[in-house]
């Protein structure tokens, strides 16, 4: 009975992490494919890049919501850390290769920082307010989330946490690191619409 329990637990998470945000907000906001738009990520960097501040916020909200959420139903239907490690990993798998876009998603960013937000809360939740002050002054994602990830496992360790708990802490951001690798050599750069845009209405010759 516990084995389909953690089945059940994990396919669920995985479903929720697939949950395809970017690509239902950019295709009601704008009809488009947001594979087709900037970098081709489905996620919500490439939504705030081609939609506005406004599309890329609630984007990013809820992508972060589905990987707390995942942990969070785990820590509620079962005990010990292994199924809330398990569940946010599923989900973060499930944001990067979900099966209703054919597996090409996201890079995981967001749903890893919800799932590490439900994991490791007094670590992540203060860290994360400290990665939103440089995100503001450096309007820069890249150096803000670099901030985010390094940092975690470095605060787990000193608080005292348990040495699957800190590995974990930094395997999750690898995961996260290693698919925008591999999106960017698999997927080739496509102009944003703003820059399409620009390109249409220039007079000829420029």
């Amino acid at each position: 009975m516990e084995s389909i329990t953690w089945i059940s637990l994990i396919a669920a998470a995985y479903l929720i992490g697939s949950f395809p945000t970017a690509f239902l907000a950019t295709r009601m906001l704008r009809n488009s494919d947001i594979r087709k738009l900037g970098d081709g990520n489905a996620g919500a960097a490439n939504v705030y890049r081609n939609l506005g501040l406004k599309a890329g916020l609630a984007v990013g909200s809820i992508d972060i919501g589905k990987g707390a959420l995942a942990v969070l139903l785990a820590r509620a239907l079962m005990e010990g850390p292994a199924v809330e490690m398990a569940a946010g990993l599923a989900a973060v798998t499930g944001h990067n290769w979900p099966f209703y876009l054919q597996f090409r998603g996201g890079r995981g960013a967001a749903t890893a920082i919800g799932a590490l937000m439900a994991f490791v809360p007094l670590v992540a939740v203060s860290i994360g307010i400290g990665a939103l002050a440089i995100l503001y002054l450096s309007k820069r994602a890249v150096v803000a989330l670099s901030f985010a990830f390094v940092t975690i496992p470095l605060v787990t360790w000193v608080t005292g946490s348990d040495l699957p708990a800190i590995l974990y802490v930094i395997f999750l951001p690898m995961v996260v690191g290693l698919s925008h690798f591999a999106s960017l050599r698999r997927v080739p750069h496509v102009p944003s619409q703003a820059g399409q845009d620009r390109v249409a209405q220039a007079p000829e010759g420029q």
